[in-house]
C-alpha cells in the first residue's frame, strides 16, 4: 500500500510497503522517497537493511558528510545517526529489506555491511527505479510485493557491476568452486583445469577455497563423495557405489571410506541395513 506522510509540500514523505512475505532469503519490505526538514536529526536503531540514494541536498550519516549522488546503508541493530543540512537538506529514495541471506548478498555485491556512507556511480539510476515503483498502482498486494521484489533485484544487479577490484572477491570464487564440486562430484574433476577455466592459478584457487571453507578443494570433494556414497550403499553394491561417486578404483574407495568412517563399505552397508 502507498502512504503519503508529508507534513506539507516542502517536505514530502511517501512510501510503499506490503505485509506479504513471499521470499525468505532476501525480500523487499518498503520503498520510499522523502525531502528532509532543514537541520533535522534522528537517532534510530532498527532490525532491517535500508539502502538510501541521495538525489539532492546534503547531510550527515554516522557523522560522515554526504551529497547528491552518494548513498548510505543502514544495517540491522546498529545505531543510526542521521542529520539533514541546515541550509540544503537532502532528498533520498530508499529501499528497505531483510532476509536470511541478506548479509551474504550484500557481501557478494561488495556493499558495506555496517552503517556507512559510500559512493556509487548508479545512484540516480537506483532512485529512478524506486520512483517508478512508487508511481505504479498495483491491483493487489501480491503484485505489489513482486514489483518491490523486482526493483530490489534490479538494484542489487546494478551494484553487482561495480566491484572495488577488477577481479571478483575471493568468497565469490570459493562459491563458484564449491558449486562446481557439488554438481560434478561424480566426475573426474581436475582442479588444475578448473583453475585455468576460471583464469586463476591452482595455488590461488586452493588458497581462497581453504580460507572460506577450512579445507582444500580436494578434501571437500573427498568428504562429499563419502557422504554421497553412504546414501547409495543401501541400494547399490560397493563397486557400483564407488563408480557412482567418482572413484575409479573400488579398492581405493574402500580404503578411503574406512579411513573416514572407521568402517569398510561392506560393514557400513550391513550396519545401516533395515
Amino acid at each position: 500500500m502507498k502512504y503519503d506522510m508529508s507534513t506539507n509540500n516542502l517536505y514530502p514523505h511517501i512510501f510503499r510497503s506490503h505485509i506479504l512475505k513471499l521470499f525468505d532469503e532476501i525480500y523487499a519490505i518498503e520503498v520510499g522517497y522523502n525531502r528532509t526538514p532543514q537541520g533535522s536529526r534522528w537517532n534510530l536503531r532498527r532490525d532491517v537493511y535500508i539502502l538510501h540514494y541521495i538525489t539532492a541536498g546534503k547531510g550527515k550519516f554516522m557523522n560522515k558528510n554526504f551529497i547528491a549522488g552518494d548513498a548510505y546503508i543502514v544495517t540491522p541493530n546498529e545505531l543510526e545517526t542521521i542529520e539533514a543540512d541546515a541550509e540544503s537538506p537532502y532528498e533520498s529514495y530508499w529501499i528497505m529489506f531483510k532476509g536470511t541471506k541478506a548479509d551474504s548478498v550484500l557481501k557478494s555485491c561488495a556493499l558495506p555491511r555496517h552503517n556507512s556512507v559510500f559512493e556509487f556511480n548508479e545512484t540516480m539510476q537506483c532512485a529512478m527505479l524506486l520512483k517508478q515503483v512508487l508511481n505504479v498502482a498495483p491491483v493487489n498486494e501480491t503484485e505489489e510485493a513482486y514489483l518491490m521484489q523486482g526493483v530490489l533485484y534490479n538494484i542489487l544487479a546494478l551494484h553487482m557491476r561495480y566491484y572495488p577490484e577488477s577481479t571478483p572477491p575471493s568468497f565469490i570464487l570459493s562459491s563458484q568452486i564449491k558449486n562446481f564440486i557439488d554438481c560434478n562430484y561424480f566426475s573426474n574433476i581436475k582442479f588444475g583445469e578448473l583453475a585455468q577455466q576460471l583464469n586463476y592459478s591452482r595455488s590461488h584457487l586452493y588458497k581462497v577455497f581453504k580460507a572460506t571453507y577450512g579445507v582444500s578443494p580436494n578434501e571437500y570433494l573427498l568428504n562429499l563423495r563419502i557422504e554421497k556414497s553412504k546414501e547409495l550403499l543401501s541400494q547399490f553394491s560397493v563397486n557400483e557405489t564407488a563408480y557412482s561417486t567418482g572413484f575409479n578404483n573400488p579398492l581405493y574407495f574402500s580404503r578411503i571410506f574406512h579411513k573416514k568412517t572407521g568402517l569398510s563399505p561392506t560393514e557400513y552397508k550391513k550396519k545401516s541395513a533395515p
